[in-house]
C-alpha cells in the first residue's frame, strides 16, 4: 500500500495492497512450471508473502536472510519520496549503495556460490534487486537510476551457468 503512496519503506514492514496480492498470484502462476531448488527471501512480510505465494506450487522451504532486506532509507523511512529524489544521493543515516553491495556480496558468496546447478530464487525489494542484478552481471552498481527500477511482483531470470564467480 505504501508503494502507491510513494512512501520510502526501506526496513519498514509495509503492507501489500489488494493489487499487490493479485500481482503475487499472477507471478506465482507464471513461475509454477519453473524449476526452483532453493528460495531465499528478505524477512520483511511483503517479500515473505510473495515467496509464500510462489512456493504454493513448489515443495521448497522459504528461507529468510536479513541481507536481502531493502536499503535502509535513513531519515526518509516512512516518509514520501522527496521531489527530485535520486537513488545515488545519500540522505542522513541512509545506507550507501556501496554498503548495500557489500551486504549482498556477503549473501551471494555464502549462499549462492555453492548453488552449483540449482535454480535459486531470491525475493527482495526494488533497490536491492537493482544492485543484485548488477553484481551478478558483473556491472558497476554505483550509478542507479529510477528508470531501471523493476516492477513490483516481477521476475528477472539470470543464468550464470558453470562460470558463476564473484
Amino acid at each position: 500500500m505504501e508503494n502507491a503512496s510513494w512512501i520510502c519503506q526501506g526496513y519498514l514492514e509495509g503492507r501489500l495492497s489488494e493489487k499487490g496480492i493479485q500481482e503475487n498470484r499472477r507471478l506465482a502462476k507464471e513461475l509454477r512450471w519453473e524449476k526452483i531448488d532453493k528460495c531465499y527471501s528478505s524477512p520483511l512480510s511483503r517479500a515473505r508473502e510473495t515467496g509464500e505465494a510462489i512456493l504454493k506450487y513448489h515443495p521448497v522451504e522459504l528461507q529468510t536472510d536479513r541481507r536481502l532486506i531493502e536499503r535502509d532509507m535513513g531519515i526518509l523511512t516512512g516518509k514520501r519520496f522527496p521531489e527530485g529524489y535520486a537513488l545515488n544521493r545519500d540522505y542522513p543515516k541512509m545506507e550507501s549503495i556501496t554498503d548495500l553491495a557489500v551486504r549482498l556480496h556477503s549473501f551471494l558468496e555464502e549462499r549462492f556460490s555453492k548453488a552449483g546447478d540449482q535454480s535459486v530464487i531470491l525475493i527482495t525489494h526494488g533497490i536491492t534487486i537493482m544492485v543484485l542484478i548488477r553484481i551478478l552481471k558483473g556491472q558497476e552498481w554505483e550509478h542507479l537510476d529510477l528508470e531501471s527500477m523493476p516492477a513490483n511482483s516481477s521476475a528477472t531470470i539470470i543464468e550464470t551457468g558453470d562460470s558463476f564467480r564473484l
